[in-house]
């Protein structure tokens, strides 16, 4: 007979009619732990079960697997008396909608891209959350095509990039080495644009001084009484035209 307690305790988040798989593994891994999981997988009472016992623990479940719903999923499920009803029925309803959600999750994630201007690390945050949320749909994605599609989404100026770690690799690309050099090269290229941008402020800067000095050793003509005057370093030299 199954214990109807159990020793550990475990968070799990109440099922608002998404992502029904992951919840689904959540809440039957809860009653495995709580030595709970037989009125789920049973109609009818195995016979270590005594009727009371059975009808004990099926209202235990019942109730468990009840107040892990949201209030708009609760109150579409009242009609159902049973642990394994209730159990039956969130299968069949929700189940139906993982095909539509995985299809949608899958084209998103196919066709994620990374514009010129975006940071990579929230490109990256967005792509394993795609991945994470696939996985938990029951859909698996081999690592060496993860890796690929990863580098598939980078923009145009990434090109070199993508060429040489594929070259470089000889055996099946890894997404954990993929992420890893795409963070190294990204901090390449910021530490690159700030070293371009402090050396065309320092250039400015000098050409900045140049043209000064330029100015200030040759004044603008000036005029006295319509007579040209020049100034030059070192002195002051009158020219008063053809006066004598």
């Amino acid at each position: 007979m199954a214990s109807t307690s159990g020793s550990s305790e475990m968070s799990l988040r109440r099922f608002d009619g998404s992502n029904f798989n992951f919840w689904k593994e959540q809440m039957q891994d809860y009653l495995i732990v709580k030595g709970q999981i037989d009125p789920i997988e049973n109609e009818n009472p195995p016979e270590t079960y005594k009727a009371n016992e059975w009808l004990k623990l099926d209202r235990i479940v019942h109730a468990t697997i009840r107040i892990h719903l949201s209030e708009s999923v609760y109150f579409t499920l009242q009609s159902c008396s049973t642990a394994f009803e209730l159990w039956k029925t969130l299968s069949e309803t929700y189940e139906k909608k993982v095909a539509a959600t995985k299809m949608y999750l899958i084209r998103r994630f196919y066709n994620l891209r990374m514009k010129e201007s975006d940071l990579v690390q929230p490109h990256l945050n967005e792509y394993e959350s795609l991945s994470s949320q696939i996985s938990s749909q029951g859909t698996t994605i081999e690592d060496e095509l993860r890796a690929m599609i990863l580098m598939s989404s980078l923009p145009s100026s990434w090109e070199t990039f993508v060429t040489t770690v594929c070259n470089a690799s000889t055996t099946a690309v890894k997404y954990s080495e993929v992420t890893s050099a795409i963070l190294t090269e990204a901090a390449r290229r910021k530490s690159f644009a700030k070293d371009s941008a402090d050396e065309a402020y320092v250039v400015q800067g000098s050409t900045d001084r140049s043209n000064n000095r330029g100015r200030s050793s040759s004044r603008p003509l000036k005029k006295c009484n319509g007579r040209p005057l020049h100034y030059k370093m070192g002195g002051l030299k009158l020219l008063l035209g053809s006066m004598l």
